[in-house]
């Protein structure tokens, strides 16, 4: 594994977390709400870094809510334990589709897991809350409005959403890169084809001598 190859979504994932402290903080304008690409730090951060550094994500993000918070940490502990879970989840889920989707497979799973994310940790604050009515009213006003004096939860969902994508196409982009460089300009290759051109060279070796076999089953899937 060499992680200079990674250095660029390194370096991305580090200003996707410096971006998150400042807005968490208050430091950037208010039209800067939740503008915070987590779950595509998750998911793609996930997908794209090598072995155990993608749960570097995970800890980055624990980091910056104990900065922010500080000794208030523990009065939102049942829904910051929660909302933890969900990132290992989806950690997890771009780990295991590690080299099986790309492009737009990924994207669409960002979109199932941006969407997922809001639905629970809204629902979470809607049922722990007591500003909000326990009955499906109250809780389409959790998933809509929010609580009166305070900016309305679909401008946070959007918001992600922006910020999910438009941040999940630039970590592709400069992954692409990385490896590119890395090899030389010229594309990376999975190692499953590796494997499968080295048999089909096999056997065509084989066909020369003679000795060719028509059977496939120790082919590569």
């Amino acid at each position: 594994m060499n992680l200079r190859h990674h250095f660029p979504v390194f370096v991305l994932v580090a200003a996707a977390l410096t971006l998150r402290y400042l807005t968490q903080s208050g430091h950037l304008a208010s039209w800067w709400v939740n503008i915070s690409p987590v779950m595509a730090l998750c998911l793609i951060g996930g997908t794209l870094l090598p072995g155990a550094s993608r749960w570097g994500v995970l800890a980055g993000l624990v980091a910056v809510d104990a900065l922010v918070a500080g000794a208030d940490l523990s009065d939102y502990l049942a829904l910051l334990l929660l909302t933890y879970l969900m990132y290992a989840l989806v950690i997890a889920w771009g780990a295991k589709l590690q080299w099986r989707v790309t492009g737009c497979g990924l994207l669409g799973r960002l979109l199932m897991a941006s969407l997922g994310f809001y639905l629970v940790t809204n629902s979470m604050s809607w049922a722990s809350s007591p500003a909000y009515a326990k009955t499906a009213g109250g809780w389409l006003q959790a998933l809509t409005v929010g609580l009166p004096g305070y900016p309305p939860t679909w401008l946070f969902l959007r918001n992600s959403l922006i910020s999910d994508f438009g941040f999940s196409v630039l970590l592709i982009i400069v992954h692409n890169f990385g490896q590119a460089a890395g090899n030389g300009g010229h594309r990376s290759i999975h190692p499953e084809s590796i494997a499968r051109v080295a048999w089909i060279k096999s056997v065509k070796e084989q066909a020369v001598r003679g000795n060719f076999s028509t059977d496939t089953r120790d082919s590569p899937a």
